[in-house]
């Protein structure tokens, strides 16, 4: 079948509308009376008006084909699923398999043409593009005038104009709604407040003092049985979220570690830097001297197994990390707290080159019969109403309104979902989001940040880690206390997007081999024959040719 470059929204279709009166339109064109059976009859059902409530006057159903993180469909049985039934009479009935992942599923039901109506892909998005640029997905722009709260969001929005950007392809196609989420830190330095006692130091503030705590971890054997990983890390984490601690732009293979410059001029390809070099050189005198785990390019979870087993003391991982402090069974005085990245050369870098936007797409098959009202179901999912819901459950049952702070509301977790939460989850509340009807569509609850907020049970507004972390990032980021690269978004033709494909394909495939031999080998300098042979191996497989055609993408899209 077919793939796609993505991107969303333009509103259009209102300025057709505007010369006449519908029933003039009708007179003037015969075309008007020549619906097909199937769409006169969705549409004709349809009593939709923006709001998160009746959507037809009769029951129907709509089909949604969901992946995301693999495990992660839309249940069609699901609490949550059975609540927006309930509320806009229309049924979401779920056609992906959990049992493969996200790529496969992906690529199985593109070869079956696309039959559900709704497509939702939470990280594949260079395969939606690909998709949608052959003609996977119809034009939103056709529906735009049924989609009031979509326009309303580009419009309006402090994010709007920014994920309209990333939405809309370079001639205007609407074919894909972007993932949004807040400007906002998620990978930040986490360590452990209760060794730092232990060993009588501070948190610290440079590189080189975080080398000495994290040594001092391990010298004093700190961890339990003497066993002691002073980073712990996942390989993925090592390679995009270390080298900012040492002075090194990467970036998340969302952009096959392309980066714009500080200026915003010019792309250059994180990996090939002398600042990496280096970078690269002290990641492996670190693994060489036991800073990291011998076994990081084996071990799948090692936050989970180190941090529960009182054996680690530092990460770069997402801020909900220290979730843990508040996790029963935790070792005796367990406490993370959260910091600012460490300055090298003076400079703090923050790993993020994108904060809010998230890999994901959403659209609407060519192959749905029922355009109108997959247009309106998708619209739906832009409310306020449903974003809180879907996210963090049911009002009145599984969430509450407490209280209204400066036109805030604030809602949070009812005790009996709470309790619930705790007994069947193991207080993973993603899961238990999940197996309550969540629909990762990418446009989280952060995308009402200013209206509404949630809070945990039992927590007071304001005052959770995450409110905390997030108040100390954002403040370090205006001041500029903290660099980050803000995202530019750049549309490539069907062609460009079928070599981006390839080339970060094999591009990776050879770098993530290269970084592991330079980590895990016996440390020694990084000599200039080994990075001139892997500079030009890097350019064979197509590493100059990546950022070339991102920077005729960025020149075309000034």
């Amino acid at each position: 079948m077919k793939r796609a470059l993505s991107l969303l929204l333009i509103l259009a279709l209102a300025l057709g509308l505007i010369g006449c009166s519908p029933d003039e339109e009708a007179k003037n064109d015969d075309s008007a009376n020549v619906e097909s059976p199937v769409e006169s009859q969705v549409e004709s059902n349809i009593v939709y008006d923006g709001t998160f409530s009746k959507i037809v006057k009769e029951p129907t159903e709509i089909s949604v084909f969901a992946k995301m993180d693999n495990d992660f469909v839309v249940k069609t049985d699901s609490t949550f699923g059975k609540f927006y039934e309930e509320v806009t009479g229309v049924k979401l009935v779920g056609t992906a398999n959990p049992n493969v992942d996200d790529i496969t599923g992906l690529n199985i039901h593109a070869t079956e043409g696309f039959p559900s109506d709704i497509i939702i892909s939470a990280h594949e998005v260079d395969a939606m593009v690909q998709f949608a640029s052959e003609g996977a997905f119809v034009d939103l722009n056709e529906y735009m005038d049924m989609m009031p709260n979509t326009k309303n969001f580009f419009e309006n929005h402090p994010l709007g104009k920014q994920i309209y950007e990333a939405s809309v392809t370079a001639d205007g196609k609407l074919f894909l709604i972007a993932a949004a989420e807040r400007f906002k830190p998620t990978h930040v330095p986490l360590i452990r407040k209760d060794w730092l006692d232990k060993v009588g130091m501070d948190v610290p503030q440079t590189t080189d003092e975080l080398e000495k705590v994290l040594m001092a971890f391990k010298d004093n054997n700190l961890g339990a049985g003497g066993i002691t990983v002073p980073f712990v890390a996942k390989h993925w984490v090592l390679k995009q979220n270390t080298p900012t601690l040492l002075g090194a732009r990467t970036e998340s293979r969302a952009t096959g570690r392309v980066i714009i410059n500080d200026d915003g001029t010019e792309f250059y390809h994180g990996w090939s830097t002398d600042e990496f070099r280096h970078a690269l050189t002290e990641m492996s005198r670190w693994y060489d001297i036991g800073i990291f785990s011998k076994e990081l390019f084996t071990e799948d979870k090692p936050r989970d197994l180190y941090f529960p087993s009182d054996r680690g003391g530092f990460t770069v991982w997402s801020a909900s990390t220290i979730g843990f402090n508040k996790q029963p069974n935790m070792p005796e005085g367990f406490e993370l707290v959260p910091m600012l990245p460490t300055s090298y050369d003076g400079v703090r870098l923050d790993q993020r080159a994108t904060h809010f936007m998230r890999k994901g797409r959403m659209g609407i098959s060519v192959n749905s019969e029922n355009k109108e009202l997959a247009a309106v179901v998708l619209d739906s999912f832009l409310t306020e109403e449903f974003i809180l819901q879907n996210a963090y459950g049911i009002i009145g049952e599984q969430l509450e309104h407490v209280d209204t702070v400066d036109g805030l509301k604030i809602y949070q977790d009812t005790k009996e979902w709470n309790d619930t939460i705790k007994a069947e989850y193991n207080n993973n509340h993603k899961t238990a989001r999940h197996d309550n009807g969540f629909l990762n569509i990418g446009l989280s609850f952060d995308v009402i940040y200013d209206e509404a907020r949630y809070i945990k049970y039992g927590e007071e507004y304001g005052k959770t880690p995450i409110d905390e972390i997030e108040s100390k990032y954002l403040k370090a980021y205006e001041t500029g206390e903290v660099k980050f690269v803000p995202a530019v978004n750049v549309s490539f033709t069907s062609d460009e997007q079928d070599e981006i494909n390839n080339i970060k394909t094999n591009l990776e495939f050879y770098q993530d081999e290269i970084f592991s031999e330079a980590i895990t080998n016996p440390y020694t300098n990084i000599d200039d024959s080994w990075w001139n042979e892997y500079i030009k191996k890097s350019n064979e497989v197509g590493m100059e040719r990546l950022v070339e055609i991102y920077n005729t993408a960025l020149a075309r899209n000034k």
